[in-house]
């Protein structure tokens, strides 16, 4: 997903890891993951209703994840221990 997204600048505002695919026939089949998947729906259409550029590019997923930008939960930390990075985005900061 994100080497689509990210080169063309397009905002993550909501994500879900879907598990368990091999379990039940369909998706489907799992009442509550399309319940998720309405919620997620409805979280786009709101950001492309928004009136401001905050609004729209704010996330509005269950898991804000430790990234600011992608939201997940991966995090390089650098030889030295000062230089911290996203493997998924690219983000790097230095920890004061």
């Amino acid at each position: 997903m994100y080497e689509f997204t990210f080169p063309m600048g397009i905002d993550v505002i909501d994500k879900y890891k879907y598990f368990g695919a091999m379990n039940i026939n369909h998706v489907l089949g799992r009442p509550d993951v399309m319940e998720r998947m309405a919620k997620l729906g409805q979280n786009i259409v709101d950001a492309l209703q928004a009136d401001t550029e905050e609004e729209r590019t704010r996330y509005r997923g269950d898991d804000r994840g430790v990234c600011p930008v992608c939201h997940e939960n991966i995090l390089t930390v650098g030889y030295g221990g000062n230089k911290v990075e996203c493997p998924v985005c690219g983000i790097a900061s230095d920890l004061v």
